[in-house]
């Protein structure tokens, strides 16, 4: 099964949850008896049929899909199944309370699950701490989606299915990332990428902003941009704060690339866009 399919599964797979001994936990819960008679709460707890395991479970149903009320016993388990297994880059906070929060309820749980993040190992490995500070400069905007875009590389990484660098471009207007897998950052394996990823389905850009390095600014490269009729910007050297909107997509990128440093991570990389 492919690495990215079975984290999906992963993510909808309930198995890991003893149910009947998850109901007799919600009965054996004293917050939950308080909640139950307590009129003056925003929840509206009532008993669901689990039909695959013969029980009832004791369920929110005020946001109009039932989240089970998690006992104390079961919080922790069910932190660690749907945080540690990585699927939407879950270093951040925010992330983690929305993806949990749609599906169970409990307590105190923003707390609790911003406590547990900031004790994750993973999560503080990949964190960043110097943060990329874009001055304030005039640009003229762009009209329309995917006609200025910024582009860059991010590498080398570790060996990865024979790719070990990311090709990243990022719409000035719309904000669209993409990350693409190269082997090399020669300019013909560049300009090869952005023809098939980005100009086969965005069409040609008239603005590229890019840094100064050598294979964006070979004879190739710039013979590549005039056949595109695309103008060319070059950023000023050795200060990246130059192409912000780009450096800011590689932080994220980077930090959640860095979280899952025992993966492969060229497989890695749809998934990790669609969490940013």
């Amino acid at each position: 099964m492919h690495f990215l399919e079975s984290k999906l599964i992963l993510l909808l797979n309930l198995q890991f949850l003893n149910f009947k001994e998850f109901a007799r936990a919600q009965k054996d819960d004293s917050a939950i008896q308080k909640f139950l008679h307590n009129d003056a709460s925003s929840l509206q707890l009532e008993l669901k049929p689990c039909q695959s395991a013969n029980c009832n479970l004791l369920c929110d149903t005020s946001t109009g899909v039932p989240r089970p009320f998690v006992p104390a016993s079961f919080r922790k388990l069910i932190f660690d199944h749907l945080h540690n297994f990585g699927i939407l880059s879950l270093s951040e906070i925010a992330a983690s309370t929305k993806l949990i929060s749609a599906r169970y309820v409990w307590p105190g749980m923003k707390y609790q699950i911003k406590q547990w993040v900031r004790c994750c190992e993973s999560c503080q490995r990949s964190k960043f701490q110097r943060h990329t500070k874009t001055p304030l400069g005039t640009f003229s905007l762009p009209d329309a989606r995917f006609t200025h875009i910024h582009i860059d590389i991010v590498g080398p990484l570790p060996p990865s299915e024979g790719q070990i660098y990311l090709l990243t471009i990022i719409d000035r207007f719309f904000r669209w990332p993409e990350a693409i897998r190269i082997p090399d950052m020669r300019a013909k394996t560049i300009c090869r990428a952005i023809f098939d990823t980005w100009i086969s389905r965005f069409g040609c850009p008239s603005v590229v902003t890019s840094d100064q390095g050598s294979q964006l600014r070979s004879s190739m490269f710039v013979e590549f941009t005039r056949m595109l009729g695309t103008q060319k910007i070059k950023t000023t050297p050795y200060h990246p704060i130059s192409n912000g909107i780009v450096e800011c997509f590689h932080r994220h990128l980077k930090s959640a690339i860095k979280a899952h440093e025992n993966e492969k991570w060229s497989e890695l990389i749809p998934i990790i866009l669609l969490g940013i």
